[in-house]
């Protein structure tokens, strides 16, 4: 979730009210914002009583990811991830941080990963979670990230949360599959593609929706949902 709305408006209240009624113990957010909207992860912390909170800003340190726990959380990492699209900004452009852009100056859209230990009452072993946001233009640059999240990860049991901007085939009959490539070619979009997952599952993750049997919900966008890229993949110890 984010803490703004396109408009610019603050979601704070919103995503507290619509998270409260399911009573969670951990709560993952992507595109977090705590320069627009000061004191925006304590508002929704103290709204689902989840009092632990971890945040990695890596853009500019404001804008990121964030976990929040019912139990104690240690940070295990928290990590620039490889890879991002690149753009170049016309010369004179007010670029996102403020400054103006040069002739032929690039930016990289970069992405983050936040990996938490959650310490679990009852002498159960610390549970891993993890928390990201993948490139959402270009399939090459997810797989770059996703072999990156990998590294990462090593080889202990994780639960990986996250906007990850990837789609898996089995979620969209070949109907609704040509309905979003016909809509990435009215937007002049990279078409959908699929299997960028795969390096998940070759490094022994699931897909906690479907390994749950649990019907699998469209995510993206908001109103009217077309698209699953949200997710959560989890691993056993290797």
């Amino acid at each position: 979730g984010s803490s703004t709305s396109a408009a610019g408006s603050s979601t704070v209240g919103a995503v507290g009210a619509a998270l409260s009624a399911l009573h969670p113990d951990l709560v993952t957010l992507n595109e977090v914002d705590v320069a627009h909207m000061p004191g925006c992860l304590e508002s929704v912390s103290t709204a689902l009583s989840l009092p632990f909170v971890e945040f990695f800003g890596h853009v500019r340190g404001t804008y990121g990811n964030a976990i929040l726990s019912r139990y104690p959380l240690s940070r295990r990492k928290a990590v620039h991830l490889e890879g991002g699209t690149e753009f170049r900004f016309p010369a004179g452009t007010r670029k996102f941080n403020g400054e103006i852009a040069k002739e032929n100056e690039a930016h990289r859209i970069v992405r983050g990963l936040l990996i938490t230990d959650v310490e679990l009452p009852s002498g159960l072993r610390p549970l891993g979670v993890a928390v990201t946001h993948l490139d959402h233009m270009d399939v090459a640059q997810r797989r770059t990230q996703l072999r990156h999240i990998v590294r990462e990860a090593g080889d202990g049991a994780l639960l990986l949360m996250g906007d990850l901007n990837a789609l898996t085939r089995s979620d969209y009959s070949d109907g609704a599959w040509r309905r979003l490539e016909e809509r990435a070619r009215e937007r002049k979009w990279q078409l959908p593609q699929h299997g960028d997952l795969s390096i998940l599952r070759d490094a022994k993750f699931e897909d906690v929706a479907v390994a749950s049997g649990s019907e699998v919900q469209l995510t993206a966008p908001a109103m009217e949902p077309l698209y699953r890229v949200d997710y959560g993949w989890a691993r056993a110890s290797r």
